[in-house]
């Protein structure tokens, strides 16, 4: 997830790394050190992949 899936419900979206939750930085499996000083306005996309199914867009 990236900043702005980045949210716990009923909080505000985050539009910068900093304003991410600790919280949710201490459950994922990697966070990618990319533009964590960018804001960000757009919203992200989600997109899963697995070896059965392929590439599968959750929120486009």
């Amino acid at each position: 997830l990236i900043s702005t899936s980045a949210n716990l419900s009923g909080t505000p979206t985050p539009k910068h790394f900093d304003e991410i939750a600790p919280v949710i930085l201490q459950k994922v499996d990697y966070v990618v050190n990319l533009h964590r000083k960018s804001i960000s306005e757009k919203t992200s996309k989600i997109i899963r992949w697995s070896k059965e199914n392929g590439i599968e867009i959750i929120r486009d």
